[in-house]
């Protein structure tokens, strides 16, 4: 019989909690169980993605993960919970650049960068920006409008020295302050080839 603790999560992405048991010890031998128990007709409450601890609060971790700095706001009784996620997780959105087209012009000493900005979460941006990066130099910024749920926007063209190629890596980087609560992080730079 174990004596780990029960842990609660959305295993099969469906939006609902899963209960997973963990059983058997390391005297069982090599093969420990799980027992996975579900609601049959998901009539249980909507879950995140994960249940990070066994003493869960929602203040203490984000729906993506993150944990908060300095004081957690809004407090765990804003959502009426104790030990319990609520209902559902805000929607988050998640932008992410595109490198469209990249053309040099080797008379004028210039490259023509085609971007676009897609949206892949569920809730609308604010407007935005994004930063074109050369090594560690910030080359240029440019504002970006709201863009809702699943919508790319039309190209965005910009004009710049083809020497910028030669200050290091070519980048385009969405939220490069990380002021938007993007539901994934990791997706915010595209690299810009160097087309020369």
């Amino acid at each position: 019989m174990s004596t780990w603790s029960p842990f609660a999560a959305d295993i099969d992405n469906d939006g609902h909690a899963e209960l997973l048991i963990p059983g058997g010890t390391p005297r069982d031998g090599p093969l420990p169980s799980v027992t996975i128990l579900h609601q049959v007709d998901d009539t249980w409450p909507a879950a995140g993605p994960s249940w990070p601890e066994r003493d869960f609060q929602i203040s203490n971790i984000g729906p993506a993960g993150q944990i908060p700095r300095g004081e957690t706001n809004p407090p765990s009784w804003a959502y009426n919970v104790f030990h319990a996620r609520p209902a559902a997780d805000p929607a988050g959105v998640n932008l992410t650049p595109l490198v469209a087209s990249v053309c040099a012009d080797t008379c004028a000493g210039t490259v023509e960068i085609h971007v676009q900005v897609t949206n892949t979460g569920p809730a609308a941006s604010p407007e935005s920006v994004f930063q074109l990066q050369a090594g560690d130099t910030v080359v240029s910024e440019t504002a970006v409008l709201p863009i809702e749920p699943g919508v790319t926007t039309e190209g965005i063209l910009l004009t710049v020295p083809d020497s910028i190629f030669d200050l290091g890596e070519v980048r385009i980087v969405t939220d490069p302050a990380a002021v938007l609560d993007e539901c994934h992080e990791e997706d915010n730079m595209a690299v810009v080839p160097d087309p020369r």
